[in-house]
This record gives structure tokens, sequence and C-alpha cells, in this order.
């Protein structure tokens, strides 16, 4: 080796070893050598100016490609690490990529790792682990944050695209995720969309503490705090809410605390729908299927406010022909029960003034035996008036009216003694309670019996023993009269219109007819009977028929001042034989 001393001589190509140094060139002169700078002790390989190794340029703290991309590749097993010891960015990307990926993960071999795993991050306090953030004005489409997962799976796959997890025991109050949309103005951004093309769930909650599972915070006025679009639904269900170990807690709860209401409803459920066919679904069913015998309601509606009188309990609104409300008791048990505190209001009242020639309340009871179609009881110990059962009609017909106050019909051909109407006082106590009274202002009949069958039209089985059977009481009759039997029948079987007859032979003291006549019209004679114009005169014995006028054929009897004779006038005027 020569030694080169002066410092302006030029060679061409210079060898140390195997260290080959020509122009600005150093290479090994080994087949594969390398070329090794080694400073000795805490000395360093200072380079003035960038560096190019192969593709890569290294130019003070810049590494760049100079052609082609640039790939960072650690030794099997080992970690590429950033150790930022300052309070700055430790990776800081900087692209002027439009179109292509800031960053670009490749782990196609990736099992049960993870491809990004941020960790360590146990100090922090009001910062994030993660934040994505674009101030761009000009975004149309796309997302700040995109994960997608598009591969099949081999087998049935458990695992998530995203998962959030907090294991943290601190109980203050704070949010595992939270999206935030700041911008009022945004009001076509959705805060959280999901898409779900399989039959999976979109979203599951699993709320395995006793807490909330979904709590909505909603400041909206006018707009809904839940809103569900199923308009493709045919026989799913938009919502359903199941809660098997329930208790004393309720499926669904609904309150309102707000002193501004003056309109809508707490719970609204409203099918507008035409449908294409007959249609048996209704707008809301409420089922039960539990054994349980305890005293429970399937559906309860309560007003718990003494002061808001014009609350209705429930209001059922029916604007086509089918019933408003149907009640169907498939069970051995009341169809409807009122349990009713009012005093001075209607249990059930009817508004019915639209109606023509429907019934205002229709009752079928086709499998009735020894039941009762309707039925009326009161044990109240205090009444004082009223009626069990008052119906009235009180509005004047524009025209001749046949409608009847009350009707009461039996088509029925059994033979079995029964009666259409029965009226019972069962309390022998109650001395002043009629059987039946019946209030006539018109000129009309009081009572009016058409019996159209070969019967009795009035029977009076009576047990009375001194009060009487049958009792009219007339007093303000003119010219009427207090009973007409009359019959328009040409029939000539030889009958009696009237009969009076006492059957038992050891009645001795019976009377079978009894007149009693107080008025007198002449001078101690009365009138007793008149018979198709003959009168029939009692005297009081006092004076004689020849003191009475009368018309032929008139009859007195107990005439005269001796023994008590009948005559008959044979002529106008006071002319009477004896008989």
């Amino acid at each position: 080796m020569s030694v080169i001393s002066s410092n302006s001589t030029t060679y061409a190509q210079f060898t140390v070893d195997n260290i080959q140094i020509d122009g600005n060139t150093i290479s090994s002169t080994d087949t594969n050598g390398d070329i090794n700078l080694s400073p000795d002790g805490t000395g360093t390989v200072v380079i003035n100016t960038d560096i190019d190794f192969d593709n890569i340029n290294i130019n003070g703290n810049t590494i760049s490609s100079t052609s082609g991309g640039m790939v960072l590749q650690p030794l099997s097993g080992q970690v590429l690490s950033i150790d930022q010891d300052g309070n700055v960015v430790s990776l800081d990307i900087d692209t002027e990529a439009t179109t292509a990926d800031a960053i670009n993960i490749q782990a196609n071999t990736l099992t049960t790792g993870n491809a990004i795993d941020v960790a360590g991050a146990a100090a922090v306090t009001t910062g994030s682990v993660l934040i994505a953030a674009v101030t761009g004005t000009t975004r149309t489409d796309g997302e700040l944050l995109d994960i997608s997962h598009v591969g099949n799976s081999v087998a049935a796959n458990a695992g998530g695209i995203a998962k959030f997890l907090s294991n943290d025991s601190d109980t203050g109050a704070r949010n595992v995720l939270e999206v935030v949309n700041e911008h009022a103005s945004a009001t076509g951004a959705v805060n959280a969309a999901f898409r779900q093309d399989s039959t999976g769930n979109n979203i599951f909650v699993n709320q395995d503490g006793n807490g909330i599972g979904i709590n909505i915070d909603s400041e909206a006025t006018t707009a809904a705090t839940i809103a569900v679009d199923a308009d493709a639904m045919t026989t799913g269900d938009a919502v359903t809410v199941t809660a098997d170990a329930l208790t004393t807690g309720s499926y669904l709860t609904a309150t309102c605390a707000s002193t501004a209401r003056t309109g809508g409803a707490l719970i609204d459920v409203s099918a507008t729908g035409d449908s294409a066919g007959a249609n048996t679904g209704g707008i809301m069913l409420l089922t039960q299927d539990d054994a349980d015998t305890g005293a429970r309601s399937v559906l309860s509606v309560v007003q718990e406010h003494a002061s808001a009188t014009g609350a209705i309990g429930v209001s059922v609104e029916q604007d086509s022909t089918a019933e408003a409300v149907f009640v169907n008791c498939d069970g051995n048990a009341i169809g409807v029960n009122i349990d009713s505190e009012a005093t001075t209001a209607a249990l059930i009242a009817a508004d019915a003034d639209q109606m023509t020639t429907g019934d205002a309340i229709t009752i079928t009871a086709d499998a009735l035996t020894t039941g009762s179609y309707l039925t009326a009881t009161c044990t109240s110990t205090a009444t004082t008036g009223g009626a069990l059962i008052d119906v009235s009609k009180v509005g004047n017909s524009a025209a001749p009216s046949t409608q009847d106050v009350a009707l009461l019909t039996m088509n029925d051909s059994d033979t079995g003694a029964r009666s259409v109407l029965s009226v019972i006082q069962e309390h022998a106590s109650a001395t002043g309670a009629a059987g039946i009274t019946v209030r006539q202002d018109s000129t009309a009949n009081g009572v009016f019996i058409n019996q159209d069958g070969v019967g009795v039209a009035l029977s009076i089985d009576t047990e009375s023993t001194t009060a009487d059977g049958i009792l009219v009481q007339a007093d303000a009759i003119t010219t009427g009269v207090c009973a007409r039997l009359a019959s328009n029948s040409a029939d000539v079987t030889a009958r009696n219109l009237v009969e009076v007859v006492n059957d038992n032979t050891a009645a001795v003291g019976v009377t079978p007819l009894n007149i009693q006549q107080d008025a007198v019209v002449q001078t101690n004679f009365k009138i007793v009977a008149d018979f198709a114009g003959f009168t029939l005169f009692v005297s009081d014995g006092t004076n004689a028929e020849t003191n009475l006028t009368g018309v032929a054929g008139d009859i007195c009897i107990n005439g005269g001042t001796g023994g008590g004779q009948m005559a008959y006038c044979d002529s106008n005027g006071t002319n009477w034989t004896n008989m």
C-alpha cells in the first residue's frame, strides 16, 4: 500500500483492503462484501447532506422514496416501534392524495390478533384515544370513518366489525360511545345509520346490568322521538317487547308530566292504509296467555286526577257501520263488569240521538235456559225515590208515532208455562210498594191488552183475604164509565158476556154481586142499573113509587110504604103497577 502525502495529487482509483474509492463511489471488492462504518467509542457517522439508499432518500428528518413506494419491514417476530418521549405528535402523515388511502393496512393473515391496537392510554383524562376529524366544506359523500368487512367467514362468525369496550370501575357519568353532530344547520345529517341486509338483528342491545337498555333524551318539540319505518312489513311485528321475568313492573310505560298539553295523545296508534282485501287485523292487540288465577287486568286505563272532570277514561270513535266496541267473552264470566263510585251520574249513558230505525241497545242470548236477558238489582236501604229501571221518551214525534217506550217480544214455540214479563215484589213488609203503576196523562188507553190467541186476556190470581181482588177508583169521572165490557161478535152460540161465580158451596155468606149507590136521583129513589134504556130504581121504602117519574119498562124495587113491593112503569110518568 502506498502512502499519499500530497493533498493536490489526483488518483483515478484508490483501494484500501476490500474497500475501493472510485470518484463518488465507495464499494467493496470482495464477493458479497459488506461496507461497515464503525466510529470509535461514542463517535457517530455524520452525513451532512441527504443520502440515498437504493430508492430511499434520507434528508435530515425526512425519509422519502425516489422511485415507487416505501416498505418498512422489521425482522420476523420484531416490532416497528415509534418511541416519542416529548409532548408532540408521534406519527404525522401529510398526504397529497385525493382518491387513494392515507393509511392502508394489509393484515389478511390475521386471525385472533388486532389490526390496530391502541393500548396504554391509561392516563387519558379529557383527551381521546382515537380522533377522526375533517374540516373540509366540499364533502358530498363517503364517511369520516369506514370500517368494512367484506370477507365470507369459513364457519359461524361471532365476531363483530367494530367493538367498543370499557372496563372501568369509575361510577362517574360517561359514554362508552358518543356520536355528536354539533352543527344545528346540518338537518340532513343522521347521527347513526345502520343497514342490515340479512335477517339478523340490525341493532342488538345486551343490557346485563339493572339499568335502562336504551335511554333517549330528546329536545325535539314537533319531531318524533322514535320513528319506525316498516312499510314493507307484512306478517312481522314492527315493535316486539318480551319481558318473561316481569312481576310488578310494566311491559311499556308512557308518562307525561306536561301541564301545557292542549291536544294530541300520550300514545297514538293509527292505521291509515286501505287494505287490499278483507282485513281481519286490528290496530292494537293485547294478549295474555297466563294460567295464574290471581285477580288482574289485561288492560287498565286509569285517570288518577279527580279534578280532571273533562277527561274520558276510554273514548272509541267508529265512523264505519261495524261495532265500535266488541267484547268476545268465550269463558263463563261477565262480559263487561262496571264498578262505579258515582252518586248522581249515570253508570251507563247511550247517546243515540241520530238513530232512526236501529236499536240503541241490543241483547241476544240464544242459548238461555234458566238465566235472564237483563238483571237489575239494588240492595240499597236508603232509597227515597227514583226507579231501578227508568225508560223515558220525552221527544215530540214529527208525525203520528207508533213507537213504544218499551217493547217486550217473545217468539218461542215452547209450550212450557212462563211469563213474557214478570213483576215480583218479594218483600212482604213493603206494604206501600205497588207491583205495577201505569200513569197516562193523555186520552189514550192506560193499559191496552191485545189478546190475539185463544186464551185469557187478563188473569188475576190473588191470595188476598180482606183486600179487593180488583179495585177501580174513578173519582174524576164525568160522562165515562168505570168499567165497560163489550162484545161485537156475530157468533150465535149461547154464551154469557159476564159471569160472577162463587164456586164454593160452603161460602153461604157470599154475595156474588153487590151494587152500592149513594146518589139519590129523586127523593128517596136511586138508580142501580140501566138495561138498554130501561132503568132499575131502588127505593128506601119510605115513599111509594107513585112519587117516582119513569118511562115505560122501568122497574122499581122496594117501592111503596108497605111490604116493599116491586113495580114496573107501564107508561111514561108516574104510572106504576105492582108486580
